[in-house]
């Protein structure tokens, strides 16, 4: 099976330069597929993955930015260790945006990227005391030279001389204020004088989002191996396609190429492999609430959970049948039609689809207890007390798990799965 589909994707660029006006990187900026040149940004955090997904798996970082390196806004839930950042230390830039509040948890993942290779720039930076502990790990200090004007440049500056940092000028929009820039010391510059932000454009060949969910389902199994992931990922072409291309890129670093999917999960790995299909999944939505995909996640883990307080050795199906239960919902298509294309064993379709057999018991009863309708149930007590148990475990698991997360951008009106965090407490 392979349902691919095209659709258009777009990327704003503009070029960072050096004081002999050489190109040292491009900061990339995310543009939806409107018309317009400016961003549209809803959620920063679907904002920081589109770029990635765009930039890295898309239309590759090498077609991207060449030579260069590639500057890319991230949200606090990236740095803190929320939301992975996936890959490409050798050619990404992490920019801490000026809202971001910085707490233990921020420095501490800051820390731990820069540690990885990553550089980070501090962006739109004003000095203040509670910046110090950043200004330690950042590489690089951004300053909107037209916010500011010319005094408290110098004044920023002053602040700044303590701490080894390349200071980049942004917003630079005439010859004078290009010379003042120069004059004070400033190494990197960017702005419309050199060059305004132009969109690439091309078009997505879209991974199945089957696919992905397979794919998802293996890295996510404890008992799965390379080749099972291998498996999962060469039935769709197009996602062994993107793997491929980003695992011989430069924002691996590479010396030799890998001509195959099974070669290029071993070299990944499986967290990895995991944050390319997330990414690509999450990406991959675009009419459909990303609470289907978090809620298909935690049936997942709330399945096997079950399996494992059962004694069961099947992990895996019983993970898959929880994976797989909101495909028609995703595709809107019917599941038979949907599993009938799937290569799964009869138990795993006949639960999904009928909710028969014991892997089918243990999906009605985690659905039951989504909708609040396992008290009516005809079940031991013991039976609602592990099932409570397992989904809120899964919860907990699917909120923390780093391959997971970056699927699951703050969601206002989160609906039922929020209650149920309230009603029942979940240690």
């Amino acid at each position: 099976m392979n349902e691919v589909s095209n659709t258009l994707l777009r990327l704003g660029r503009q070029p960072i330069f050096g004081r002999k006006s050489e190109l040292l990187a491009y900061e990339l900026l995310y543009r939806d597929d409107s018309s317009k040149d400016s961003a549209n940004i809803v959620d920063g955090n679907l904002a920081t993955a589109t770029v990635l997904t765009n930039a890295l798996l898309e239309m590759g970082l090498d077609s991207v930015a060449g030579d260069a390196r590639a500057f890319v806004n991230f949200p606090a839930e990236y740095l803190n260790g929320e939301r992975p950042v996936p890959f490409g230390q050798n050619k990404i830039v992490i920019e801490v945006l000026e809202n971001v509040v910085i707490d233990e948890r921020v420095i501490d993942g800051l820390w731990q990227l820069a540690q990885k290779g990553y550089l980070i720039a501090l962006d739109d930076f004003e000095y203040s005391s509670e910046w110090d502990a950043c200004l330690e790990i950042a590489s690089i200090v951004k300053l909107d030279v037209l916010a500011l004007g010319a005094a408290e440049l110098r004044e920023q500056i002053n602040f700044l001389k303590p701490y080894k940092v390349t200071l980049l000028a942004e917003k630079v929009e005439d010859h004078q204020t290009h010379q003042m820039c120069l004059d004070l010391g400033f190494e990197l510059f960017q702005g419309y004088y050199y060059a305004k932000p132009n969109i690439l454009e091309g078009k997505k060949a879209q991974a199945s989002q089957s696919a992905l969910l397979k794919t998802l389902a293996a890295v996510n199994d404890e008992e799965s191996e390379m080749t099972d992931i291998a498996d999962a990922v060469s039935q769709d072409a197009v996602l062994s396609h993107k793997l491929l291309r980003y695992v011989n890129s430069s924002a691996i670093g590479r010396r030799y190429s890998v001509d195959s999917v099974d070669r290029a999960i071993v070299y990944l790995g499986k967290q990895e492999v995991r944050s390319i299909a997330t990414l690509l999944l999450m990406t991959s939505i675009v009419d459909k609430p990303l609470l289907l995909v978090k809620t298909a996640l935690i049936r997942a883990q709330a399945c096997q959970n079950l399996a494992k307080a059962w004694e069961k050795t099947n992990h895996q199906a019983y993970f898959t049948a929880g994976l797989l239960s909101l495909l028609d919902a995703l595709l809107d298509r019917s599941m038979g039609s949907i599993v009938d294309e799937l290569p799964l064993n009869d138990e795993v379709k006949q639960a999904i689809v009928n909710c028969e057999g014991q892997i089918g018991s243990c999906l009605s009863m985690v659905i039951a207890y989504e909708t609040l309708e396992i008290f009516e149930a005809d079940l031991a007590d013991h039976d609602i007390a592990e099932c409570i148990d397992s989904y809120c475990n899964a919860i907990d698991s699917v909120e923390r798990d780093e391959g997971m997360a970056v699927l699951l951008p703050k969601e206002k009106n989160a609906g039922a799965l929020d209650k149920i965090g309230s009603q029942f407490v979940c240690a």
